[in-house]
């Protein structure tokens, strides 16, 4: 994120537009979760190894059970670490953490807010009329 952006505090129930794809913001974050369950974990795996980073699989799911490579995204894998300002090795867990971020756009500006409108507040006869017309029309479909 570059010094200009501006980090929006979205809401559970705020929505989240991909094109014609909407979605709540609380949804959404619960998809992504989703996603980095233990598939994403397996496959991490080899994606690692591709950056010079070889993990035994053993070493996260000794009895080779895959739902251990979730553990990557929830309660963390263990492993062993030796820190600089410390004597020795101790045990440690390491977690991903996936954090979903809605950031402001440098060139839009923020949509104003307006205000739900009564029914007699509108006022363009035109559309008052229309809308008797289609409430009659209704009314009259109904006996």
């Amino acid at each position: 994120m570059d010094n200009h952006s501006q980090h929006i505090d979205c809401h559970d129930d705020d929505v989240v537009a991909f094109g014609d794809s909407t979605f709540k913001v609380g949804r959404f974050k619960q998809a992504i979760r989703a996603c980095f369950g233990y598939d994403f974990g397996y496959g991490l795996i080899p994606l690692l190894k591709n950056q010079g980073v070889k993990i035994d699989q053993a070493a996260i799911s000794p009895q080779g059970n895959k739902a251990d490579f979730g553990h990557w995204f929830g309660t963390g894998v263990n492993c062993e670490l030796l820190q600089t300002d410390t004597l020795g090795w101790q045990g440690a867990k390491v977690r991903i953490r996936v954090e979903v971020e809605f950031i402001q756009e440098q060139e839009s500006a923020p949509v104003a807010k307006t205000e739900p409108q009564e029914f007699g507040q509108f006022e363009d006869p035109e559309f008052d009329a229309d809308v008797t017309i289609h409430a009659d029309i209704w009314s009259d479909n109904l006996s």
